[in-house]
């Protein structure tokens, strides 16, 4: 689900704040939702809920100049296939979307916290390669 599902509040917010903070605020807010939608759905039975803040819209970026986060939630049951799915396609170097997502994660001082994942595929019907980024929260240690 994106945070922002009408562009033309994008073009407000745009216009208050500029477009780098535009991105940084709608990741503080993605962080923040992510923990709050943790928060109200932890329970023993619900431990393997995947969350993570994904972007899957880089013709946006290029666009508008704005990242568009999604909180993506995958329930428990395919959860840890899902991520290892992801993990196992991981390429060595960043591509310049995975460096954009971080650099932005980075200036709002959340980089440490996520871990991030890289989705690329070939799609039929639109004849382009899709890029989705995934910021996956670490698991605490406590």
């Amino acid at each position: 689900m994106p945070l922002i599902s009408r562009y033309h509040r994008l073009k407000v917010l745009k216009k208050s704040i500029g477009s780098d903070k535009s991105s940084e605020f709608l990741i503080s807010l993605a962080f923040f939702l992510i923990g709050s939608i943790r928060a109200l759905s932890a329970t023993k039975d619900r431990e393997d809920i995947f969350f993570a803040v994904s972007f899957p819209d880089f013709d946006l970026f290029a666009e508008q100049g704005v990242l568009m986060p999604h909180i993506f939630v995958f329930p428990e049951a395919g959860s840890t296939g899902f991520l290892e799915k992801i993990k196992a396609k991981q390429k060595r170097e960043d591509s310049q979307e995975m460096g954009e997502v971080k650099e932005h994660f980075s200036r709002c001082n959340l980089e440490a916290i996520f871990d991030f994942y890289e989705s690329k595929f070939y799609d039929l019907a639109s004849g382009e390669d899709i890029t989705r980024i995934y910021a996956v929260p670490k698991k605490s240690e406590a």
